[in-house]
């Protein structure tokens, strides 16, 4: 028993920030279309093509954003994106908003994370090593912690940001969360910002 908590503890500090990253992007990109959001972008580049329709923008989780404060390189991918299209100046300016991590979400994040990760890890790594009842245990381990990443998931996803030429940048903390996330999305994200008047019918 000694080994194994050993096995898993050493599994979970080898989990690097980029496979973490890798692990959300991927989720991320799972989410299926939205009723009324024209297309999501994961983690797009900087050279987005003009959106004509509303565009979700899901940021790279490397964005996390403070509590108080829109950071400085949240705010630069944000203005860029917002108002330039590769070197031209965007015709359709207030099609997009942007979806990304809060900084205390992230770390709740992290720590799902780390977890389920490790599950993976050791599933691969030591597979042959392991008895059976112990890959059971760690296969139903890693199902625990996948249910818990999924909400973890959608929950440190809370802030949504809006770029305007009056305003600049304005962020909206969501308040309501479902249990996927395109749910989240199509019913508490929507229906929160038309209630807020970012977005109209």
């Amino acid at each position: 028993c000694g080994d194994k908590v050993t096995a898993y503890n050493q599994a979970k500090a080898e989990v690097s920030t980029d496979e973490m990253n890798v692990e959300i992007l991927k989720r991320l990109r799972g989410i299926n279309m939205v009723t009324g959001i024209s297309k999501i972008l994961v983690d797009p580049s900087e050279d987005i093509p003009e959106q004509k329709a509303l565009t979700l923008v899901i940021m790279h989780p490397k964005y996390a954003i403070p509590i108080d404060k829109v950071d400085n390189m949240s705010a630069r991918f944000i203005t860029n994106t917002a108002t330039r299209r590769g070197q031209s100046d965007r015709v359709y300016r207030n099609t997009m908003i942007y979806l990304a991590c809060s900084e205390a979400g992230r770390a709740s994040l992290n720590t799902k994370l780390a977890d389920f990760l490790a599950c993976n890890k050791i599933l691969s790594d030591y597979s042959g090593a392991l008895e059976r009842d112990q890959k059971s245990e760690i296969e139903t381990r890693k199902r625990t912690y996948d249910n818990e990443l999924s909400e973890a998931l959608i929950q440190a996803y809370s802030v949504v940001l809006k770029h305007s030429a009056k305003g600049g940048i304005s962020r909206y903390n969501l308040h309501n969360f479902s249990r996927d996330f395109s749910s989240q999305l199509s019913m508490n994200m929507l229906s929160e910002l038309r209630e807020e008047e970012w977005i109209l019918d």
